[in-house]
């Protein structure tokens, strides 16, 4: 199973990371990012799956393209986000990783606009009928 592989991954990643930190931080860093990098090849036939998931939905709902792009990316920019603050936070930066996700989290608000102009655009249309 995936998750078996991903699981295992991660363990012996936490457990180099942690004999490794001692003598030197740095590659205990770099042990973290090649081991997240591993698990991201190791899913990414999942992802394919779900983006042909949602693009299959999307078609036979009629909705446009664009806004489940927009879904798809924002869902990514979160996933990034927290990946990228969790290392900041395994460095021992809790500073930087907060500013991270605010930065995410705003990403996310600003590509969101169009879906919320449009969501806003059918409410308002939906009150004027009554």
């Amino acid at each position: 199973m995936v998750i078996e592989k991903i699981v295992g991954i991660a363990l012996v990643s936490v457990i180099l990371s942690v004999l490794l930190k001692g003598y030197n931080p740095s590659v205990a860093i770099s042990v973290s990012l090649i081991a997240v990098v591993v698990m991201f090849a190791i899913i990414s036939p999942y992802l394919k799956i779900v983006l042909s998931s949602f693009v299959n939905i999307s078609s036979q709902i009629g909705m446009e393209i664009k806004y489940i792009v927009t879904v798809i990316k924002v869902i990514g920019i979160a996933y990034i986000t927290q990946i990228g603050a969790e290392i900041c936070r395994d460095s021992g930066e809790n500073a930087v990783a907060t500013k991270v996700e605010i930065c995410g989290k705003i990403v996310i608000m600003v590509m969101s606009l169009p879906i919320v102009y449009e969501l806003f655009s059918v409410i308002s249309d939906i009150v004027n009928l009554v």
